[in-house]
């Protein structure tokens, strides 16, 4: 499978290929392939996907503000009025209060509210339903209270719908009914060595933690029976004077890094933003013959860089004050291809000057968030890769893998290897239509005809193509 990326670009050339993707908002969703509301304030604000592809948006995270909300969106762009109050569920607006939204499974999510301050005194979790009501099943009528700064202890979700509360010292798993998980640890809590002051999640993927502790990235496998800690010392090696490395993003199988590199000379300039990964087990990855890929952005003129990950794709913009992002991509190997038949496409239809921008993505669909003044605006996008693109010709470099062809009613690969990480399944014309990190595929409600399956291992990618006869 090929990985595309794509920014918001202000300078810098790649070498053209033949090959294209199409970037197309999504007309059926919202004014236009826009849903636009008033928050009530200038700052930020951020989406959460629900597995139905509705979408929750809350003000941003880390400010303490009033008229904070959680607004829920149906998946045709439009207000969900059957969600809490006509679509919006007031949260807590205690002025000395951070609100933390966290993902639960079938629907339901938390609000994690939390004093930052040394001495808290209210600090709670409250797990609500996916109608916005309290979900009393969850600790105490709904409520987990707590009494420790979150500068000490980092929440966060897990795929399970649980929570895991990550300190200096090791984690502490919770069920989605907010009862110890007795299966993890000792009765649900595991220790580690660190001898940092802090440990922030990254990500809690399957079996797996990925952590920040401020002097590199580690890996902890938590349902082991014997912990295991993996540490990639090598992306936070300083060999230039003033370098920054911040973990951006986690993929399918490892993660991304952005690092910015000062300028010697001007400590408050950067000279370039350099995207590196590592694998899952956090060994260095390359793109192709490239150990790493200077990305094409100015590092001194942008708010940051956004991202999301996709299932082929890690969509990457820059934040411009000026109007709307451009868009450029290029392949792992660094080679560029054209968006929209073009080398830079801008969307000139979407709101300007949006601020506290951020992507986010579900299949073949990426949303932009932005606001300009107390309007939240979200912006929905389609993605599709042309035949040149997806590539129709069937590439056997591991006939290690069997798939049965013709398939019916599921797809179901034989690894002997056991090296599958994700397979896709997509339409002649390039659009995504299924996707799993397991080795069988449900395709019942998967229509008659020709597909290509894509089949990313640890060592490559295998193109098949597929027929459904029934």
């Amino acid at each position: 499978m090929r990985k595309f990326i794509l920014l918001g670009c202000l300078a810098g050339l790649f070498n053209f290929a033949n090959a294209q993707i199409q970037l197309q908002r999504d007309t059926t969703f919202g004014n236009n392939g826009i849903f636009t509301y008033n928050q009530g304030n200038g700052y930020g604000a951020e989406i959460f996907i629900q597995d139905d592809n509705s979408l929750l948006l809350t003000n941003n995270k880390t400010d303490m503000i009033p008229n904070r909300y959680v607004v829920k969106i149906s998946p045709n762009g439009t207000l969900d009025n059957s969600f809490a109050q006509n679509g919006y569920l007031q949260l807590d607006n205690s002025p000395d209060t951070f609100h933390i939204f966290l993902q639960g499974n079938g629907g339901k999510f938390y609000i994690n509210y939390a004093d930052p301050y040394v001495s808290p005194i209210n600090n709670r979790i409250i797990s609500y339903n996916a109608n916005g009501t309290i979900n009393t099943n969850f600790s105490n009528n709904g409520t987990f209270t707590y009494n420790f700064g979150i500068w000490d202890g980092y929440f966060t979700s897990t795929e399970d719908g649980g929570l895991l509360l990550t300190k200096t010292n090791g984690f502490t798993k919770y069920l989605n009914t907010g009862n110890l998980d007795q299966a993890v640890g000792t009765n649900g809590v595991v220790t580690f060595n660190n001898s940092y002051y802090s440990v922030e999640p990254i990500a809690a993927k399957g079996n797996k933690l990925f952590f920040d502790n401020f002097a590199g990235t580690k890996r902890v496998d938590v349902h082991t029976p014997s912990v295991v800690e993996k540490e990639e010392a090598s992306i936070y090696v300083n060999p230039i004077l003033y370098e920054n490395y911040n973990v951006r993003v986690k993929n399918n199988y490892g993660l991304y890094y952005f690092r910015s590199t000062k300028d010697p000379n001007y400590s408050n300039l950067f000279t370039t933003i350099r995207l590196m990964k590592t694998d899952e087990n956090l060994l260095p990855s390359s793109f192709g013959n490239n150990p790493y890929i200077d990305l094409p952005i100015n590092p001194n003129g942008s708010s940051g860089v956004i991202y999301t990950p996709n299932g082929n794709y890690l969509i990457i913009g820059t934040p411009q004050t000026s109007g709307p992002s451009s868009f450029l991509a290029y392949n792992e190997n660094g080679s560029q291809i054209n968006v929209n038949s073009q080398q830079f496409f801008t969307d000139s239809g979407i709101p300007p000057y949006l601020s506290f921008v951020n992507l986010y993505s579900k299949g073949n669909a990426i949303y932009m968030v932005g606001v300009n003044g107390n309007n939240v605006s979200v912006i929905k996008y389609n993605i599709t890769e042309n035949q040149s693109t997806l590539g129709t010709t069937e590439n056997s470099t591991d006939d290690t893998i069997v798939v049965n062809n013709p398939f019916g009613n599921s797809i179901i690969a034989k690894d002997e290897k056991k090296s599958i990480l994700k397979m896709d399944l997509y339409s002649y014309s390039g659009t995504l239509i299924l996707s799993t990190n397991k080795k069988e595929m449900s395709t019942l409600n998967v229509p008659k005809g020709n597909y290509i399956l894509k089949i990313t291992t640890k060592t490559g990618v295998v193109n098949k193509k597929l027929i459904k006869v029934d």
